[in-house]
C-alpha cells in the first residue's frame, strides 16, 4: 500500500491534471463505461458530523473514497472536511 498525504499529492496534482481527472470522470460515470455503486450516508459520533462511502469502478479502475465533515473542528482549529482515496489493485482486489 501507498499512502501519500496532503503534502505530497500538492506536489504531484496540478490543478490541469485534476481538472483532466475529474473530467473524465464525470464523462465514464454518464456513460456505460462505469458502475456506480449506491452511496451510504451516516452519523459521525459527534452533533452534526456525518461521513460517507462511495465507490465505483471501471474496467480498470476500482476504488472508493470517505468522506468526513466535522464541524467541531473549526473551534479546533482544524479542516472539518477530510477525504481519503482508496484504488485498488484491479486483478488482485488489494489495496
Amino acid at each position: 500500500m501507498i499512502f501519500l498525504n496532503e503534502e505530497q499529492t500538492a506536489t504531484l496534482i496540478s490543478n490541469e491534471l485534476a481538472y483532466h481527472a475529474v473530467k473524465d470522470a464525470f464523462i465514464a460515470a454518464v456513460s456505460d463505461k462505469a458502475t456506480l455503486f449506491p452511496v451510504v450516508n451516516a452519523a459521525g459520533t459527534m452533533p452534526g458530523s456525518t461521513f460517507s462511502l462511495k465507490s465505483a469502478c471501471t474496467e480498470s479502475i476500482v476504488g472508493c473514497n470517505t468522506g468526513s465533515y466535522w464541524p467541531q473542528n473549526i473551534a479546533l482549529g482544524r479542516p472539518c472536511h477530510g477525504t481519503t482515496i482508496f484504488l485498488l489493485d484491479s486483478d488482485n482486489g488489494s489495496l
